[in-house]
């Protein structure tokens, strides 16, 4: 993490709502990844809402594509 992620602001709200202390900045943005996913945003939109260049990272984020050798973001490359 760098100085421009919100990583201690995360911190206290989880402390202040007194959630598990695992919760991050990075276990928030896979909960939000998998959530758009389910509702039907297309990997593309996720993609660039994460901020990624490759969406085989995006699929790393949202659970349930844990089949990702079949996934078609990982036979095609993205040189």
């Amino acid at each position: 993490m760098n100085h421009t992620t919100p990583e201690p602001e995360a911190k206290a709200i989880v402390a202040h709502i007194d959630l598990d202390k695992a919760v991050c900045t990075h276990s928030l943005r896979v909960t939000a990844a998998t959530e758009a996913d389910e509702g039907g945003v297309p990997l593309i939109a996720i993609q660039k809402w994460l901020g990624h260049k490759d969406p085989r990272k995006t699929l790393r984020y949202i659970r349930g594509h844990e089949d990702l050798d079949r996934s078609p973001a990982y036979i095609i490359r993205y040189d």
